[in-house]
């Protein structure tokens, strides 16, 4: 997946832009923007990509990403239909330095905490997800005016930041080799994979690809690898009925013991306790 510069549609007579993805499955590139967007997916499941960072996502969850933050969903085709509604804009929705005025200090704080990437918590993003959708039906002025009441509703919610850092600037070289490594780590993740395969792949030494990976995503590509791996575990932990120990071979790892213990770094639980809290959690 090459991160690409996704030009935004303008559409007449409205200040932002508003619209659906409907398709058999998320399957759109990595890609970045100079406008902030506000997503919400209300139909899918799978793997998100926000900046450096690799995690599951499912139906109902409401997401702000800043400008130029790298990033994309991706799912199965065996998953079913997928739905999604976003908005996007830029810093002149209300003209310029409008930002800069009292009555959107909040607001402001919240746009610049999403250049880091923000997922709200599930009531929220459910109410908040229904009023994007209806979007859709509103005229331009009501349409606005929509907008800015659930952007002045998050700036009061609680969220929880997807990356530790701000995006890092990608040229086209880089971009290129990220498209290969990760399209790799999707069609191979459950195999060995090394760092020299992947240094292979990208015509660099080990050395060098390490410095390169390091420098991209702020973390080794063996971290990158478990995170993707321990996603992949999530999403099967939600969706199916598989046991634990088969998961955990599905998704590359012939060591229980060490599956175990990286769930557990990255998701503070054992397996089998998130199991029961994200099951309990949709049953509430």
């Amino acid at each position: 997946m090459k991160a690409v510069l996704e030009k935004i549609p303008e559409q007449a007579r409205q200040s932002f832009y508003f619209s659906d993805y409907r398709q058999s499955r998320f399957n759109s590139p990595w890609h970045y923007h100079p406008q902030w967007e506000l997503t919400w997916i209300e139909r899918g499941e799978g793997i998100a990509y926000v900046g450096n960072v690799i995690r599951p996502f499912v139906e109902g969850e409401l997401v702000l990403l800043g400008p130029m933050l790298p990033h994309c969903w991706k799912s199965d085709a065996s998953d079913g239909a997928v739905v999604s509604y976003f908005a996007q804009w830029d810093d002149k929705l209300l003209g310029s330095h409008w930002l800069q005025g009292p009555e959107f200090v909040a607001l402001n704080k919240l746009l610049q905490a999403s250049r880091r990437g923000l997922l709200f918590d599930a009531q929220v993003s459910r109410e908040l997800g229904e009023k994007l959708v209806q979007l859709g039906e509103l005229a331009p002025f009501e349409r606005l005016l929509s907008l800015l009441s659930i952007l002045n509703t998050l700036s009061g919610s609680k969220f929880t930041t997807l990356c530790e850092h701000e995006a890092v600037q990608i040229n086209t070289l880089a971009a290129d080799r990220i498209e290969r490594i990760i399209h790799y780590v999707e069609n191979h993740y459950r195999e060995e994979i090394t760092a020299n395969q992947l240094s292979e792949l990208c015509s660099m030494t080990t050395s060098s690809f390490a410095k390169f990976f390091r420098k991209t995503f702020n973390k080794t590509f063996t971290q990158y690898l478990n995170e993707y791996r321990i996603s992949r575990a999530c999403s099967l932990l939600q969706s199916s009925k598989m046991s634990i120990e088969d998961i955990a071979f599905d998704v590359g790892y012939r060591n229980m013991s060490f599956f175990h213990r990286q769930f557990k770094n990255q998701c503070s639980s054992t397996p089998a306790a998130w199991r029961r809290a994200f099951l309990a959690l949709n049953e509430s």
